[in-house]
């Protein structure tokens, strides 16, 4: 059980934050009893203070009268429901009033708390009233009554307890004006005669804790990467706001508590991101100035992870395949330490339209899947896919290549005009029939095999010396392939022309004739032996 006054709170083990309230308590004093004062002239108007004793007591209604509570009702009520009340002490009609002490306790219990003592109250020498009244603040969190202890009996608010019960010692009155405000006197005569309740004559207000009226978290259900603010709409009650404190839990550890701060009308306060599937528990406290607090209720909330993950840097090898040659497909996906985690990336590709997929496996740091080989000319489509624990997935766009056709070697082909001739004899080579099966001829290369070349599609050639002689024709098309074809060539040796002169043609017996063979030569060499034959054996 609680118990705490104005400037004293009372605990079986007084805590720091105890003792931290009681300075607040202390320094909130002097603005309190203003407060009070100030109401108490508002309500009761008409009250005329005292000093002195006064010449006759009167009746606990007289007393309240002249307080100014004139519109009340006696009620039937012996004991106070739990919370924070606002006791003020207003008279004390009692010849030993500076021996009186006011307590509270709990139901069926002995465990009395003080809240006025005698020398707190009035000074006269009979009683009077308290000038001014003095006020104190108290908390019980169990069903309390209140008791007068004086110098000879202790009397309750319940009345069965009273030591000459079924006498009655207190009076409970309703203020119809404020009817959460009680207004109770005393009867400190034991037995059954001078019944005028006002040896203690003072007022029971519950003082109202400040509200918590609303809670918004945004985001509602936050990703592993957002910080979480809880936005508390709070009212006062009795007392002006001091403070208002987001506490909150990650997973089972501590609570942290955090002061909010007023924006716009509502007390807010930020919770840092959390890892994926991080359960975080809060609650909002919310205390015045005069030390009444709340507590909202406990709320939760599971962090997701709403972003999928990130593919990128996605490489084919080779990026133009053969005909049956394997392509390697890599990419780099990741996700943030924070988040879910990858669950699979996938490689998807097709070659018609019907779709097949493969694992991917990390392979030094990358996602990686192999294609098989396909035919030439095969057109392929591939993407990849990736999922995170939490279900999320991305996939990039459609990557195509087409599986390369072979180039086909140009044909080379030629003719010529003759395969055998004699030196100098030109001939006529004709490449006009090569051709590409798969593109166009670029370029014709003719060796004739004599070390002079050509580069026409036709050429024409002669050779100086007579043999055999290969003739290459070489082609190249527009893909770089080349193809050749060759053919022999004879070169015959042309025969020497002979020719004399004779000195005479006809002459006598035994008479000399001179002959010349130097009108003879070679058209394609040189005369190397002369025979005569004379015809005369």
């Amino acid at each position: 059980m609680s118990h705490y006054f104005a400037d004293i709170r009372l605990n079986k083990n007084k805590s720091e934050t105890s003792e931290k309230r009681e300075k607040k308590m202390k320094r909130l004093l002097p603005s309190l009893v203003t407060l009070t004062l100030i109401s108490l002239l508002i309500s009761a108007p008409v009250m005329i203070f005292s000093a002195a004793a006064v010449d006759s007591e009167p009746t606990l209604a007289d007393v309240l009268n002249d307080l100014g509570f004139t519109n009340i009702a006696l009620a039937d009520i012996e004991t106070f429901s739990p919370g924070m009340y606002n006791i003020t002490l207003y008279a004390e009609f009692a010849g030993y009033n500076a021996q009186n002490e006011l307590s509270y306790y709990a139901v069926e219990t002995s465990d009395f708390q003080t809240i006025f003592t005698g020398p707190e109250g009035a000074t006269g020498t009979l009683g009077g009233y308290v000038v001014p009244p003095v006020f104190k603040y108290f908390e019980s969190d169990t069903q309390f009554g209140i008791s007068l202890l004086t110098p000879y009996n202790r009397y309750f608010t319940e009345h069965e307890r009273n030591p000459d019960y079924p006498e009655q010692h207190a009076q409970v009155y309703v203020n119809l004006d404020a009817p959460s405000m009680f207004l109770i006197g005393f009867e400190n005569k034991f037995g059954g005669f001078d019944r005028d309740y006002n040896d203690m004559v003072f007022s029971l207000v519950p003082v109202r804790p400040p509200e918590i009226v609303s809670m918004v978290r945004s985001p509602e259900t936050p990703n592993y990467d957002q910080s979480v603010t809880i936005a508390a709409q709070v009212t006062r009650g009795s007392a002006d706001i001091d403070s208002v404190i987001l506490s909150y839990q990650i997973e089972s550890a501590s609570w942290i508590n955090v002061t909010m701060s007023l924006d716009d009308g509502f007390y807010v306060a930020g919770i840092p991101a959390q890892p994926y599937t991080t359960v975080v528990n809060y609650k909002v406290y919310a205390s015045d100035i005069i030390g009444t607090s709340v507590v909202s209720g406990l709320f939760s909330y599971t962090v997701g992870d709403f972003v999928p993950p990130v593919i990128s840097n996605v490489l084919q090898v080779p990026n133009s395949p053969n005909p049956n040659q394997a392509v390697t497909v890599s990419a780099t996906v990741t996700e943030p330490p924070e988040a879910s985690g990858l669950k699979n990336v996938t490689l998807w590709y097709t070659t018609n339209t019907v779709w097949s997929f493969l694992d991917m496996t990390m392979q030094d740091g990358l996602w990686t899947a192999t294609i098989p080989g396909q035919s030439q000319g095969t057109p392929v489509k591939f993407f990849v896919e990736a999922f995170d624990n939490a279900e999320n997935n991305d996939k990039t766009s459609t990557f195509s290549y087409t599986i390369i056709v072979p180039n086909r070697s140009p044909i080379a082909d030629f003719s010529a005009s003759a395969s055998t001739v004699y030196t100098g004899e030109v001939i006529d080579f004709d490449a006009s029939a090569s051709y590409d099966p798969d593109g166009y001829i670029t370029s014709y290369f003719w060796n004739f095999g004599d070390g002079n070349h050509g580069s026409e599609v036709n050429a024409s050639h002669s050779y100086v010396d007579d043999g055999e002689y290969l003739v290459t024709l070489t082609v190249v098309d527009d893909d770089g392939a080349a193809g050749s074809k060759k053919a022999s060539i004879t070169v015959k040796n042309r025969p020497p022309v002979a020719d004399l002169t004779a000195s005479a043609t006809i002459l006598d017996k035994k008479e000399t004739v001179t002959f010349d063979a130097s009108p003879s030569y070679d058209p394609d060499g040189t005369i190397v032996a002369y025979s005569w034959d004379f015809g005369d054996g």
